[in-house]
């Protein structure tokens, strides 16, 4: 496995780097034939694939499904996305191994529409939040997409499975946006840098006492804490290629009765009081290219 490990880097260092289009597409086939073996050697997802750190590899908290995602770089700044997830069947007791297929560029009504294996919206994860809604699991994603030089994206994704073990992405776990959405979508403006993470920060709950008297409490919770964008001018709303982050203003999803809730005017500066709260920190160094 070490060997198949040691060419899999060498295929990805010329995914990202060759010269021609043409050159990359033809490693990064290569790199799946290599990752499909070594994945049928690893039925358990025991081996870590450490040297593989520009490839997000993901293992949910309670080990029903690892997640592999990465891109492959267009001479025109785009990318296409590539993924591989193996899920648990508990009727097979093995993983079952499941490849995505990028149709971005195709989705329509992105926000709303509910997608599976074979019509992935493609993104490179860095980051499983599992969430418990009405005796179901569903595992919240966080995702970036560099959908173009002049506009970055990211996402809030939320991955279920059917049928035992299939994937299926999108689902109405949001509350307080505008609309039904199945998956939160951020563009913002290609030079920019928009945060979004999953923290334990601070946000003020208007609390009703008996007396009828509404006091505020500060209170410390896990939540996903992200930039709120506005455009550099107001005569440019709309354009995501001018959008960027307002400042120190953050918004934050918080976990509600299974939904995520939106808090607005998150203080996201605050440290919590016991730090063994506070979610351990995406490893996402080296993931993404520079802007």
């Amino acid at each position: 496995m070490l060997l198949l490990e040691e060419e899999m880097r060498e295929l990805h260092w010329r995914v990202l780097n060759l010269p021609t289009q043409a050159e990359r597409f033809e490693a990064n086939l290569l790199l799946m034939e290599r990752l499909d073996e070594a994945l049928r050697q690893d039925p358990l997802c025991k081996y870590p694939f450490d040297s593989l750190n520009r490839i997000s590899i993901l293992m949910s908290s309670d080990r029903q499904f690892r997640i592999f995602t990465w891109y492959v770089p267009h001479q025109d700044g785009t990318f296409t996305y590539y993924g591989v997830i193996q899920s648990w069947n508990p009727r097979h007791k093995r993983y079952h191994t499941h490849w995505l297929e990028d149709c971005s560029d195709e989705t329509e009504q992105i926000e709303e529409a509910l997608l599976s294996a074979e019509n992935w919206f493609g993104a490179l994860y860095y980051e499983i939040i599992p969430l418990k809604s009405r005796g179901r699991t569903y595992y919240t994603l966080l995702g970036w997409d560099g959908n173009h030089p002049q506009v970055n994206r990211k996402l809030i994704e939320v991955l279920h499975f059917k049928g035992g073990d299939s994937p299926a992405f999108g689902h109405y776990l949001f509350r307080g946006m505008p609309g039904r959405q199945r998956r939160i979508l951020f563009e913002y403006a290609g030079r920019a840098s928009m945060t979004l993470r999953y923290d334990t920060q601070a946000f003020i709950r208007k609390e009703r006492k008996r007396n009828r008297r509404v006091v505020e409490k500060e209170v410390f919770r896990p939540m996903i804490v992200f930039d709120r964008l506005a455009p550099l001018n107001p005569s440019l709303e709309g354009n995501p290629a001018f959008l960027v982050p307002e400042g120190h203003i953050q918004d934050a999803f918080v976990e509600e009765n299974g939904r995520w809730q939106l808090i607005r005017d998150v203080d996201a500066r605050n440290q919590p009081q016991d730090k063994k709260a506070r979610p351990p920190a995406p490893p996402q160094q080296g993931l993404f290219p520079p802007n």
